[in-house]
């Protein structure tokens, strides 16, 4: 419940924080999962929220997993659809936590839910894309191993400043559903 009334207020500010958005592809926004958002990530906290009420079906996010250090913290985290995941610089010994994230990635896929993934794993204000990182492709690998008819939608965010506060241009593309 707190994810749809948060959703409905996002939308709304939206439209106040982001001038114009430019989507490329609109009717791939009313695909239903099991899907892969494969996306760049050029801003950190807004990425994942424009994705999320741009799409119909709920978006379930992997967020970085030092967010959820607080019990109470993840609790609410969970209800908003996002999961941790983990990198090497928020510490080795958390990097087999991902394998409960992804576990719990492939049950929200046998429900056919959509999960965000940054396939880049690390946010940094650029126009180009940088290195893609191996989450994605175990995602789709552990899919067609459990004969889950995974789709993956490659995504490309963009916008026209990342310093202004208000009224910058938003870009969404969208190169091919695999």
């Amino acid at each position: 419940m707190l994810y749809s009334i948060l959703k409905v207020i996002v939308r709304l500010a939206a439209k106040i924080f982001c001038r114009k958005i430019i989507i490329n592809n609109r009717q791939l926004l009313k695909e239903n999962g099991p899907m892969i958002l494969a996306c760049n990530h050029p801003n950190s906290f807004l990425d994942a929220v424009l994705m999320d009420i741009l799409f119909e079906q709920p978006v379930w996010s992997l967020t970085r997993g030092d967010a959820f250090l607080n019990k109470r913290v993840n609790n609410i985290l969970f209800k908003l659809k996002m999961l941790p995941v983990y990198r090497p610089s928020e510490g080795v010994e958390n990097l087999s936590k991902n394998y409960k994230t992804f576990d719990s990635c492939i049950e929200l896929f046998k429900r056919n839910a959509v999960v965000l993934i940054f396939s880049e794993g690390l946010c940094v204000n650029e126009w180009h894309l940088r290195p893609l990182k191996k989450g994605t492709a175990r995602l789709a690998y552990k899919c067609l191993e459990e004969d889950i008819p995974l789709k993956i939608l490659p995504v490309g965010i963009n916008y026209s400043s990342f310093h202004r506060i208000l009224g910058p241009y938003f870009q969404l593309r969208s190169l091919i559903m695999i």
